[in-house]
């Protein structure tokens, strides 16, 4: 009589290794930030401000530019501030210990842009269209859905828009995610806080997601406005079981009614 028990657990055992971790392509750890850009954002009255030597390796293509973009507001506040862990509350965009922070005085209306394109030249300053210096990264790699934001904390009403180009920057398309509630991770109303930007729901151009130049992440909001966030990847839908996932749990039952069945059996 065959004995369904071994190939019942070698099949499990050859899913659960086929079970690959959902994250795919890590676009930034928001780690490494350059002190030397500190006072190089820290401006007052100009109408915009602009890391152009951020190394971090722990991006997408080696760099990571911060832009504060079309401030208002009084002369006397402080809009902008990258900062190595800096805590200043009035110091803003800053990659400090707990990741990306985006601070937004009351007195203030800007929009802040993390820009990753392999590059740190001056020229991209300000730009409507970045350089072109990833060579092309396959964001779909693995199975990747999507974009994947995890967050610490997300001001209500904040926008949060994510951008990409392909060939070579001939083409652009854009997602955009409101968020509606004030949200520190420990609030139960937020639950697991992230926010997932699948690549079924960019619009613009025909972007080809496995063959990407440039990506940027844009962060607007009301005054006063605050964003942390720790990490930005590609992964498959969170909403969504992955197929390994599901064959597993359907072995699972298949496994509780054979032992079921086999101790009705032996009665």
């Amino acid at each position: 009589m065959f004995n369904r028990k071994p190939a019942y657990l070698a099949l499990l055992a050859a899913l659960a290794g086929a079970s690959t971790g959902a994250d795919a392509l890590m676009v930034d750890n928001f780690k490494n930030p350059n002190p030397a850009n500190d006072t190089f954002l820290n401006q007052q009255t100009d109408t915009s401000a602009w890391s152009t030597d951020d190394s971090a390796s722990g991006a997408i293509g080696g760099y990571r530019d911060l832009y504060l973009n079309h401030p208002s507001g009084g002369s006397d506040s402080t809009f902008t501030c990258l900062s190595a862990g800096d805590s200043s509350g009035n110091c803003a965009p800053y990659i400090g210990t707990t990741g990306l922070v985006v601070y937004n005085e009351g007195a203030v209306n800007a929009t802040a842009q993390v820009l990753w394109d392999g590059t740190n030249s001056a020229l991209e300053s300000g730009s409507t269209t970045p350089a072109m210096g990833l060579t092309g990264a396959n964001l779909s790699a693995s199975g990747a859905q999507g974009f994947y934001l995890d967050l610490n904390y997300l001001s209500a009403g904040v926008d949060l828009t994510i951008t990409v180009w392909s060939n070579s920057g001939a083409v652009s398309a854009s997602s955009t995610l409101h968020n509606l509630l004030d949200c520190p991770l420990s609030s139960p109303l937020c639950g697991s806080l992230y926010k997932f930007f699948s690549f079924s729901s960019f619009t613009g151009g025909a972007v080809d997601f496995a063959d990407v130049n440039a990506i940027a992440l844009s962060i607007s909001g009301p005054l006063g406005y605050y964003l942390e966030a720790t990490s930005l990847e590609t992964r498959s839908d969170p909403g969504v079981p992955e197929p390994a996932t599901l064959a597993l749990t359907g072995l699972g039952l298949l496994g509780m009614g054979w032992s079921r069945r086999r101790s009705n059996a032996r009665r």
